[in-house]
């Protein structure tokens, strides 16, 4: 009975630190193709970041992921990012389609160009994107490819974040996250210095939380 009990327990451990190998496809809405690239896996609740190699990337926990990788036509890289939901410590094989809207950058060394894509025009005016379910991805609005704001929402539709940006700049100013209602529970203030950014962080009644200071 002892020794039943013992392999029991090492099968149980073994099964819950077990590794889970993802693979992933990407559709590009703007191409009609499928991707094979590069992406990086942030696991959100354990502030944890896992790296693909040969387009595979090993994680140790179910959970949701952040993903991030680039596309690469011609002399530009898209950057984009999706949800993955990690339900069960089985091999994961899945295709996820990517936002028509992009950050672009050149793939040129030390270039400082970057936009906001549609496609591959420059965003311009209000701009949206929708999940293959329909319901709304992402929205803002761009002035000549520069953000004044974008919003991120959840596959249900609800509103996830909201972040201000610097007229004409990549500096977030402002950051806002809603819960699984769409309800403001927390914001963060940036003010961007030249050798370091302050975030303070405030619950939705404006009460302080939190101040970082990044260099």
């Amino acid at each position: 009975m002892k020794k039943l009990l013992i392999m029991l327990t090492i099968l149980f451990v073994q099964k819950a630190t077990a590794q889970i190998e993802v693979e992933l496809f990407f559709y590009d809405t703007c191409a009609d193709t499928i991707a094979q690239v590069q992406f990086d896996l942030f696991d959100i609740e354990k502030n944890k970041t896992f790296y693909s190699k040969n387009n595979k990337v090993i994680v140790d926990t179910i959970g949701k992921y952040l993903v991030g990788g680039y596309l690469t036509p011609g002399d530009l890289s898209y950057y984009f990012t999706s949800i993955l939901h990690i339900k069960k410590k089985d091999k994961l094989i899945d295709t996820l389609n990517v936002s028509t809207i992009r950050f672009v950058t050149e793939r040129a060394l030390h270039s400082s160009f970057w936009n906001y894509y549609k496609c591959d025009k420059p965003c311009e005016g209000y701009e949206t994107d929708y999940y293959s379910n329909g319901a709304k991805r992402v929205e803002g609005y761009f002035n000549s490819g520069k953000p004044d704001y974008i919003s991120q929402y959840r596959e249900d539709g609800t509103l996830e974040t909201k972040t201000f940006y610097l007229k004409g700049m990549n500096l977030q100013r402002r950051v806002e996250y809603y819960d699984q209602a769409g309800e403001l529970f927390e914001y963060e203030t940036w003010d961007n210095r030249e050798r370091k950014t302050i975030i303070k962080t405030y619950d939705s009644n404006g009460k302080f939380l939190n101040k970082e200071i990044i260099r």
